[in-house]
């Protein structure tokens, strides 16, 4: 089997994480047990006993198809997977702000928008992967799509998810192109081959399975476990994986990834010997 090159496009985040003490801040508890925490903007302080900051967005999808054996790049961004480590070079485009009490989260992201780097290859690629985290202008589309068109025999995959501008002319023209699309989208019909993505399972050729992150779930946020999931299904995919072994590698993968890393395909195909009944078959 000749192995696949993928090209990555996407936004590379710096999600900072911060513990609140809470014996120092005073936490408040509401009727349906949500914590709140009164801050007032009179220069009084509020103190965090650990930082964590750790690379998101394209950066976890590099990492999966990484530790899957494949070979993959984030267009128009000096980073690789070295020594079983993510390495970016150049600064990240966005930061993210991540305040935790216990395990109860509140994001602070920016209010404004940054188009995903581009930069057409001058190597081949196998694969155009349009991530999850990618923010796509309609210049940006369309050099996509000039891309493809230059490059006949490139395949393209998409995650088609809220930051994708799924209802603008430029995306659905794109996503026509497409013979892999994942979403976690409801109700998002598309005439490509389709992984549906929910908040507790995942579906594939009329096959499904559930996953959960139990008392973890508020700390992996949403950007994190769908990117793991959709990278590990279509590294499978790739690699020539059954369905049924692709969903059980997504699952696997996402319930034992921490905020550090995801795991190597090798751990993971140990972890999901004799789980094929966790897989079903839908209707």
């Amino acid at each position: 089997m000749t192995m696949s090159r993928i090209l990555i496009v996407g936004n590379v985040t710096k999600d900072v994480y911060l513990r609140l003490d809470n014996r120092q801040n005073k936490f408040e508890t509401d009727q349906n047990e949500v914590k709140w925490l009164d801050v007032a903007f009179d220069g009084s302080s509020h103190h965090f006993f650990a930082r964590h900051a750790v690379f998101g967005g394209a950066a976890i999808t590099l990492e999966v198809l990484s530790r899957f054996g494949l070979e993959a790049e984030i267009a128009g961004t000096r980073a690789g997977f070295v020594d079983g480590q993510i390495i970016i070079q150049d600064p990240p485009e966005l930061y993210r702000y991540i305040l935790c009490q216990d395990d109860n989260i509140a994001y602070f992201s920016p209010s404004q928008s940054i188009a995903a780097s581009w930069r057409a290859p001058e190597k081949p690629f196998d694969w155009l992967y349009i991530d999850r985290s990618a923010h796509i202008s309609r210049p940006l589309a369309e050099e996509l799509a000039k891309y493809l068109a230059d490059n006949s025999r490139v395949k393209l995959a998409v995650f088609v998810g809220k930051r994708l501008n799924f209802e603008m002319d430029y995306m659905q023209k794109l996503i026509e192109k497409a013979s892999f699309v994942i979403t976690d989208l409801e109700n998002k019909k598309i005439q490509a081959e389709q992984i549906e993505i929910g908040k507790n399972f995942i579906k594939s050729s009329g096959y499904k399975i559930d996953w959960s992150l139990n008392e973890r779930q508020n700390l992996m946020t949403r950007l994190t476990t769908g990117s793991i999931i959709a990278a590990s299904i279509f590294g499978a995919q790739i690699l020539e994986k059954d369905v049924v072994a692709a969903l059980l590698l997504a699952r696997a993968n996402v319930e034992n990834a921490n905020l550090d890393g995801t795991l190597n395909l090798n751990t993971l195909e140990e972890m999901i010997m004799g789980e094929n009944y966790r897989v079903e078959k839908e209707n």
